[in-house]
């Protein structure tokens, strides 16, 4: 090496390694990009929710799950940023496009339930859930979110919401204990018939 005018000089076998180095360098930071990118379709492609990324308001990424929730390709999300809002029940878009301009404008967070009707018709009960990701300045540079199939969950809940007014509105009497026999519940019927609170 010799060092004329600021400036390094290397003789061919120098300059050959120096290459060769830096090739080397190169070869192992594609390796490792093409590692982390099939560790992240595994994980996105394996769990059962479906998983998006957006930036600037456009999805840049999403899982197939989409076509099992949503009965939507994920070729139909990624070309049209209102593919989803075409799928949600009339009487919900409104409530979750609000939302999501809220989210978008970085004034609050994107966490809705909200009914879907399928390109098949199914009615199904969705749980979306968004959050920002901010460079090292604080600048957001992208959402990730998540949405899930709830129906059974959201079916489980009505069942038990009609039992409980079945029983509150019951002509008989109702009291629940526990294996020590201690109330946990009486219904107003009860309350009524015997006077106590």
């Amino acid at each position: 090496v010799e060092v004329s005018s600021q400036r390094i000089l290397f003789n061919g076998e120098e300059a050959r390694l120096v290459l060769a180095k830096d090739v080397t360098l190169q070869l192992k930071a594609e390796s490792a990009l093409k590692e982390s990118e099939e560790k992240f379709r595994q994980i996105a492609e394996t769990v059962s929710e479906v998983f998006w990324i957006t930036e600037n308001g456009k999805k840049i990424y999403v899982n197939n799950n989409c076509e099992t929730i949503f009965g939507a390709s994920v070729d139909e999300l990624l070309s049209d940023p209102d593919a989803i809002y075409t799928l949600i029940h009339p009487d919900d878009k409104g409530r979750v496009k609000e939302s999501d301009i809220i989210f978008e404008q970085n004034i609050g967070p994107f966490n809705e339930q909200f009914r879907i009707i399928r390109p098949d018709g199914q009615l199904r009960w969705i749980w979306a859930k968004s959050s920002p990701v901010f460079d090292e300045t604080g600048k957001k540079i992208r959402s990730v979110g998540i949405a899930q199939d709830i129906t059974e969950s959201k079916s489980s809940e009505e069942e038990l919401r009609k039992l409980s007014q079945a029983v509150e509105q019951s002509a008989n009497s109702v009291v629940i204990t526990d294996l020590h026999g201690n109330i946990e519940y009486v219904n107003p019927k009860f309350v009524e018939i015997t006077g106590y609170s």
